[in-house]
């Protein structure tokens, strides 16, 4: 596997591409070509700058950056595309709650505190959910410049592991409130039934 062109590697009815960046470890910048066969991952080779294959450590360690790469970027970029319209959806939704809410008097006084609470949730839900877009966004820029300079430099990793870690905690913010609301919207539709 070591030393031979890339080439030899293909079989018949396989596609082959190069990944779109190339990975610089120990100051040697490494392609990583993806095989599929009927659109399903066949293999990956990775070469050095000649266009030889290169040895196993040297594969394990440029495909451990792939890997980091596809979570980093790859996966959140993905995530955008799946959850971006149902986060709209949702936002409506709250926004059109919170409009309910903010009538005074609607719900009587012995629900009013429980009320503002819900209220208050509400409002931190989508302020989560506004840094949630912005760091999508920020993640898709990164992307672009990764793929337009075809390589991705040290500071790309601190910028993707940063980012990272200010999704999910922002992610998992926004979960923890919706979480504090859950008795109080069970209480609320409780006295609600008995009212009727």
């Amino acid at each position: 596997m070591v030393n031979k062109n890339p080439k030899v590697y293909k079989k018949m009815l396989e596609n082959n591409h190069s990944l779109p960046y190339k990975v610089r470890i120990n100051g040697t910048l490494f392609e990583v070509i993806v095989y599929s066969m009927l659109g399903k991952m066949a293999g990956v080779v990775v070469v050095d700058p000649n266009g030889l294959t290169v040895d196993r450590n040297t594969a394990e360690q440029v495909l451990i950056y792939v890997q980091k790469y596809s979570f980093y970027f790859e996966y959140l970029k993905k995530r955008t595309h799946v959850v971006k319209e149902r986060d709209s959806i949702t936002a409506e939704r709250v926004e059109k709650v919170q409009r309910i809410l903010n009538e005074k008097g609607l719900f009587g006084e012995k629900m009013q505190l429980d009320i503002d609470q819900l209220n208050l949730a509400l409002e931190v839900y989508k302020q989560q959910q506004r840094k949630l877009d912005i760091y999508q966004e920020d993640i898709t820029l990164l992307n672009e410049k990764i793929e337009a300079q075809q390589e991705i430099f040290e500071e790309d990793w601190h910028h993707a592991e940063d980012l990272s870690l200010a999704y999910a905690i922002a992610a998992y913010g926004q979960s923890l409130y919706l979480e504090k609301t859950r008795d109080i919207r069970k209480k609320n539709v409780k006295m609600d039934a008995n009212t009727w």
